[in-house]
């Protein structure tokens, strides 16, 4: 599997993708919602970042999705 691949069935930055595509965002206006400058917001995009406990609750909160999508995520990529 290359790199490209296992970033685009990453479950956390999968999610993190879909809350930006329905919100209609571009990675720099989603990181301005977030507090987070752009970078940050490409790389929990692209899976080399995790998303912080304050992080998680911030997506949360501007997504309107529960903190348990979010954390659900983190999990289904740690036991696979």
């Amino acid at each position: 599997m290359q790199t490209g691949e296992k970033n685009r069935t990453d479950p956390v930055a999968a999610v993190i993708r879909d809350v930006r595509a329905e919100l209609g965002a571009s990675q720099a206006k989603f990181a301005g919602m977030l507090g987070v400058k752009q970078p940050t917001v490409a790389q929990l995009e692209n899976g080399r970042r995790r998303p912080s406990p304050r992080m998680a609750y911030r997506l949360a909160q501007v997504s309107g999705k529960p903190l348990e999508t979010f954390v659900a995520a983190y999990y289904e990529r740690v036991t696979q």
